[in-house]
């Protein structure tokens, strides 16, 4: 979007020949100022004595709209003068106009010798779009009771020119809640020294002593009456909540122009005096509702609509729900029921779950939303936050747990033992409390098992001794690997780098046979003298090098129907220097014996 530049002061000769206040430099080629000129010759004059004030006022002319900044100035000889910096083009709007009100592109002198060139939106856009926002939340930041006091004044007759004298806010920050109140672009001026001059915009700001001499057919609003009517006072606190959105739910697709469209829209939007028909506002709102509007809420049209609109909230909305204590007891339900299920398959996170804990749902609520297949994870974090009582929270990890596999539970124990200690104990006895029922599932358990290293970190983590680790353990081993353990599947575990001395323990208890045993008792003794930064002694062989060739699957694992295996080098050679000791013994009590001496 193209806009051009015009700067208006006085001169003895302006660029259309004229002496006293006018254009002195353009962008515009002289016919299209010639026909903006008679417009903006009768709003560029600043007549108010403050020189540290400026005035922003929005026109429509001939070709589009015209944005003012003017402010007065002392010329060297002492005469009062004005200058008026001036943008137009084809597609500015209020709102557009309103956010260059802090723009530091406002030339504030002239020197009779700069020339203006045409800008694009584009060059304004960076600080135009940080004006528009900085504007915004202080206007939704402005007294709900002198908001509805203007809007209340307007809507009384949107047609009407409307002048405010010394209003108790700033004019920019009014107007930008007005005009996104009413979404209607309207002309303005935030200062003006007078109001009954030719030209006037629809809204202009007087300071409390103004020029104006003359009557004139506009309404004069001085603040301070009595408040607004219930309508104008719900729009002020619905947009001080959430701004524009939520004037939007309520607007007209039509812009209200008269007393009758105003009258139309005060009937649909409200469900009752001050009550706006915006169920999704006043659940946002729902910290600080009157009387009325939580009845509003606890109607059948209230109920439906937060059936509707609760779902598609964010995670802070329903926290900020959550933790409201005044509503009607069946929304807070609804809440609890939807934060519930938000949070359980992983759509809503922490925010969500700190409400939950400060308004814990029933227990109809919990198994209602353990029917959407939660992960165990979710639900322990549930359980430790929202449940006081340990045994239930126990109970609900318990119902949890036993949907899952016990590959699945050996999984998640060794992931998760610290963080969560008490749901993985639960889980830990879920997995000790039998067997899987197929070969299949018994199969990826005991890989599952295996792969984690027994579970020993863990068991060690979640148990008060050494004893109570073993104890579990061996209840674990025994349930996955079986009451007595081959040594194919033993050697898989001793494969796991430094077996921990519980899980040799349970381990040695649970050997099906002396080679299961052997390879337990010299993995504890190789690993007694390695911990002790001693060599291994003569006869041991580290169990891992052996299982490293060793299938971990059930079915792969048992050996063959030979069981003679040979003994390591090592043994046979200590078994043959034990065998010829024996014999050299038996000759030297031989030749005793022979030649009659004592033994």
């Amino acid at each position: 979007m193209r806009l051009d530049q015009i700067f208006y002061t006085w001169s003895e000769r302006s660029l259309l020949g004229g002496k006293g206040m006018g254009p002195v430099a353009s962008s515009l080629p002289i016919d299209a100022l010639s026909g903006w000129d008679p417009l903006l010759r009768e709003r560029v004059w600043a007549g108010w004595q403050e020189h540290d004030r400026f005035g922003l006022g929005y026109l429509r002319g001939p070709d589009g709209h015209a944005v003012i900044c003017k402010r007065p100035v002392t010329e060297a000889e002492g005469r009062q003068a004005s200058l008026a910096h001036i943008l137009v083009g084809h597609e500015i709007n209020a709102l557009q106009a309103l956010s260059l009100h802090e723009w530091d592109g406002w030339l504030t002198s002239w020197d009779g010798t700069a020339e203006l060139a045409p800008l694009s939106w584009e060059d304004l856009r960076h600080q135009a779009d940080k004006g528009r926002h900085d504007l915004v939340r202080r206007a939704r930041a402005l007294p709900p009771a002198t908001l509805a006091e203007l809007v209340a004044f307007v809507l009384a007759a949107p047609e009407a020119d409307v002048s405010v004298v010394a209003p108790p806010e700033a004019p920019a920050e009014l107007l930008c809640a007005l005009v996104e109140i009413m979404g209607a672009t309207t002309t303005f001026s935030t200062m003006e020294s007078r109001d009954d001059d030719r030209g006037c915009p629809h809204i202009v700001f007087l300071p409390e002593h103004h020029e104006s001499r003359m009557g004139v057919a506009r309404r004069r609003l001085r603040f301070g009456g009595d408040g607004g009517d219930p309508f104008a006072t719900a729009l002020a606190v619905s947009y001080r909540a959430e701004g524009r959105t939520a004037i939007d739910r309520l607007r007209p697709a039509r812009p209200v122009a008269s007393v009758d469209d105003s009258r139309a829209w005060a009937q649909k939007a409200q469900l009752s005096p001050g009550v706006l028909d915006d169920v999704a506002g006043l659940l946002r709102r729902a910290q600080a509702l009157s009387a009325a509007e939580l009845g509003a809420l606890r109607s059948k049209h209230g109920l439906a609509e937060a059936r509707r609109i609760v779902p598609t909230m964010d995670d802070g909305e329903l926290a900020a729900l959550l933790r409201a204590t005044a509503l009607p007891e069946e929304v807070t339900e609804l809440v609890q029921g939807v934060a519930l299920r938000s949070y359980l398959t992983g759509h809503a996170g922490e925010r969500v779950l700190e409400g939950l804990a400060v308004r814990p749902p029933s227990a109809q609520l919990l198994r209602e939303a353990l029917k959407q297949d939660p992960s165990l994870r979710r639900v322990a974090a549930l359980a430790g936050r929202v449940l006081p009582e340990p045994r239930a929270r126990r109970a609900l990890v318990d119902s949890v747990a036993r949907t899952m596999s016990k590959a699945e539970l050996i999984g998640w124990v060794h992931e998760h033992s610290a963080e969560e200690p008490e749901a993985a104990r639960v889980a830990l006895n879920v997995i000790c409390d039998g067997r899987e029922r197929s070969s299949e599932q018994r199969r990826r358990a005991l890989d599952a098992l295996i792969a984690r290293g027994g579970l020993a970190e863990a068991a060690a983590r979640l148990t008060g001794s050494p004893r109570e680790a073993t104890a579990y353990l061996q209840s674990v081993l025994s349930v996955v690997a079986g009451e007595k353990i081959d040594e194919g599947v033993m050697a898989a575990f001793l494969a796991h780098p430094r077996p921990s001395a519980q899980l040799l323990y349970a381990l040695r208890a649970l050997a099906r046979d002396s080679r299961s045993l052997a390879l337990v008792d010299r993995t504890a003794w190789t690993q007694f003298f390695v911990q002790a930064g001693l060599p291994t002694p003569l006869g041991a062989r580290p169990v891992a090098t052996q299982a490293r060739a060793q299938p971990r699957s059930t079915e792969q694992a048992r050996p063959g129907p030979s069981d003679d295996l040979p003994a390591p080098k090592a043994e046979r050679i200590l078994l043959v220097l034990l065998f010829m000791g024996v014999i050299a013994l038996l000759a030297v009590v031989a030749v005793v014996a022979t030649s009659g001496g004592p033994l």
